[in-house]
């Protein structure tokens, strides 16, 4: 197998175990080239092969799940709120069903 095969087997297997330690280590090399670089070699650091990979990994790997860990708190929120609005609603109603009776037995009464 091909050192790429075995990238994307191991991150299948272990997840971002294996996705994160690699972009940074992409990202650092990246950045000490460019640092060690003079001005005019600069120019060709985004033709460079490992800022390149760096890009393909965050686009493949991080950023889906990332998005995916994101839809999933937004779900949990939106159905915490809807549970929230729910018992509120439930609340009003029994308030005013309360007070309908107490109006009939109570105050009705003293009305004739």
């Amino acid at each position: 197998q091909t050192q790429c095969e075995n990238f994307m087997n191991g991150a299948g297997l272990h997840g971002l175990n294996v996705v994160i330690p690699h972009f940074f280590k992409l990202t650092r090399s990246v950045l000490v080239h460019y640092q060690e670089s003079s001005p005019t070699e600069k120019e060709g650091i985004f033709n460079d092969d490992d800022l390149y990979e760096a890009y393909i990994v965050e686009k493949s790997f991080i950023a889906p799940l990332i998005r995916k860990v994101l839809d999933y708190f937004v779900a949990g929120v939106k159905e915490k709120y809807e549970s929230r609005m729910a018992r509120r609603l439930g609340m009003m109603i029994g308030f005013i069903f309360i007070l309908i009776i107490m109006f009939i037995f109570i105050w009705r009464p003293f009305l004739n």
